[in-house]
């Protein structure tokens, strides 16, 4: 009788991994394994930069052989059409011809020969980049006190070197009450009454010699004015900035004196329309000039101030004033020659004023602007 198989469920041909940690052993390298390794990855460059190198002498060899060199001519391209016969034989000249006749050029045409010059078309070199070089980066505050301090360090350091070698004479002790002993040593204790007037002396002359080179680079008040009117008339041509405003009530004296004021202290140009329903302010200069101009009408007038003529009656029922920024930008010119107030009869006379200096959407924004709740 045949014996009955228990049937097995699992096949024997598969790998149940292990969950136990494998044994860790010392391995040992043979020797001289390591230096044998580093030999060949080095020889590994130096073969292929050989192979290479051959491949190219080879190319080049080929490249020699197939090029074929041209013969000379017998007469340059740039001559023939000034001689005749295609020989610079003809420019042998005549025996005996006079210095001043066409002979003694022998038979060359002169007739195609005159007084203008070829002067060929300039091309930039090919390694040469047409990219313009990058912009000085800016420096922080803290990197700009390290480079003056760098500065300093190294101007002090070529000093001493040219006292070293006797280029220059070495300057005096700096004497301060609070070094006195350490410097002069024995000669403080000898006479030192003397010796601290002495030194209270040199510290006053050298705050006053301070003083005198800080007050010789200082620029009088019509040179700081014409400084400062130079940088921002320069920086107004390369960037024109406009800033158009919109004021309900402009009738107090004290805003247009001040409005007045400050444009013509930034050299600012344009104008100030004033009309019963609204009025504009229109501002052309330097950025910074419109920065400063914007500071004084949205944040420092204040609008709604009363005037000194006002019954209280009036002051009750006055409407609410206020200055709103309407538009802001660049052009590339500016369009007034001076600052000045405008009051024209009608909106005709507005448009009329502004259509002559091509300012005049500046009203139509001011007219479609939108009090903001």
């Amino acid at each position: 009788e045949k014996k009955k198989v228990k049937p097995t469920y699992v096949d024997p041909n598969l790998a149940v991994p292990s969950f136990e940690r494998g044994k860790r052993t010392f391995h040992f390298l043979a020797e001289k394994e390591i230096e044998e390794r580093v030999q060949k990855q080095r020889g590994k460059p130096k073969e292929q930069l050989k192979t290479e190198a051959d491949a190219a002498a080879v190319e080049q060899i080929e490249v020699e052989k197939r090029k074929v060199h041209e013969p000379i001519p017998d007469v340059e391209w740039w001559d023939k059409f000034l001689l005749p016969h295609d020989s610079y034989t003809d420019i042998d000249p005549v025996p005996n011809a006079p210095s001043d006749g066409k002979d003694r050029f022998g038979q060359v045409k002169l007739e195609d020969i005159n007084h203008y010059i070829e002067h060929p078309v300039p091309i930039r070199p090919p390694g040469e980049s047409e990219e313009k070089p990058p912009i000085a980066m800016f420096l922080t505050e803290k990197e700009r006190k390290r480079l003056r301090k760098q500065t300093r360090a190294e101007r002090e350091k070529e000093k001493q070197e040219r006292v070293l070698m006797g280029l220059e004479e070495a300057p005096a002790p700096k004497v301060k009450l609070s070094n006195l002993s350490r410097v002069l040593g024995a000669e403080s204790s000898a006479n030192p009454t003397q010796i601290e007037q002495e030194v209270r002396r040199q510290t006053a002359e050298r705050v006053a010699n301070h003083d005198a080179r800080n007050a010789s680079r200082k620029l009088s008040k019509e040179e700081r004015k014409e400084k400062i009117k130079e940088k921002l008339t320069t920086d107004a041509k390369a960037s024109t900035h406009v800033a158009v405003f919109r004021i309900l009530d402009l009738t107090h004296p004290q805003h247009k004196f001040k409005i007045d004021a400050n444009a013509k202290e930034n050299w600012m140009t344009g104008c100030t329309i004033i009309q019963p329903a609204f009025s504009m302010v229109l501002v052309e200069g330097a950025n910074k000039s419109v920065r400063r101009f914007k500071k004084l009408m949205l944040n420092r007038i204040d609008w709604n101030k009363t005037k000194e003529d006002e019954t209280e009656e009036e002051v009750k029922n006055k409407k609410h004033n206020q200055c709103d920024l309407v538009w802001e930008g660049t052009i590339l010119k500016a369009n007034f020659q001076n600052f000045k107030f405008e009051t024209p009869a009608g909106e005709a006379g507005v448009r009329k004023y502004l259509s002559g200096r091509w300012s005049e959407h500046y009203w139509d924004m001011c007219k479609n602007f939108k009090l903001e709740e």
